[in-house]
């Protein structure tokens, strides 16, 4: 796989994830019933995802794929808890996750779109970094040896560019109200 269709790919992956986030996120709160944890195993979700993005069909459906990444993400949980997961009427299930698209769905489109603004705006090195770090989470050793960066200025580079990214959302998203 070439750099391009890698960064292509991990950019369909984040549009996918964003679309979908209140949904995934519902989903594993309805298996682990603990706000807290659901993030954290969000978390896991979206670096399997990223992951293992070669290995989706991109002519089905995102969401049920998905869902099984957050169920074994959710399964290998359980299995380090030692404990056997929780179990939640249908009905509840359905009203949390509905509220969480009802609430999140607008404010992640306009993130997403914003992102993918910013992130076309950094030069090449920097985004690279940036799939390697968040999309492969790769640590600092093999970020600077895959981007030609020295150890030490790799979590420099990584603080910059979080906090320069957050200022290019922040008035790209200003900008629409």
């Amino acid at each position: 796989m070439t750099e391009d269709s890698t960064k292509d790919s991990n950019f369909k992956s984040f549009v996918n994830i964003s679309e979908n986030r209140s949904k995934l996120l519902a989903f594993i709160l309805a298996n682990v019933q603990d706000f807290d944890v659901s993030e954290d195993l969000f978390q896991e979700t979206i670096l399997e995802i990223l992951k293992n993005g070669d290995k989706y069909d991109s002519s089905r459906p995102f969401l049920p794929w998905a869902y099984g990444i957050s169920r074994n993400v959710v399964r290998r949980f359980w299995e380090r808890e030692g404990r056997k997961p929780l179990t939640m009427r249908q009905e509840v299930l359905e009203r949390l996750a509905q509220a969480a698209v009802d609430t999140d769905c607008e404010l992640w489109r306009e993130e997403r779109t914003a992102l993918q603004n910013c992130l076309e705006k950094l030069p090449a090195r920097l985004n690279k970094l940036f799939v390697l770090r968040y999309g492969y989470n790769l640590k600092e050793q093999k970020l600077a040896d895959r981007v030609d960066f020295k150890v030490g200025s790799v979590r420099t580079t990584l603080a910059h560019l979080r906090k320069r990214l957050r200022e290019c959302i922040t008035t790209q998203i200003s900008q629409v109200y």
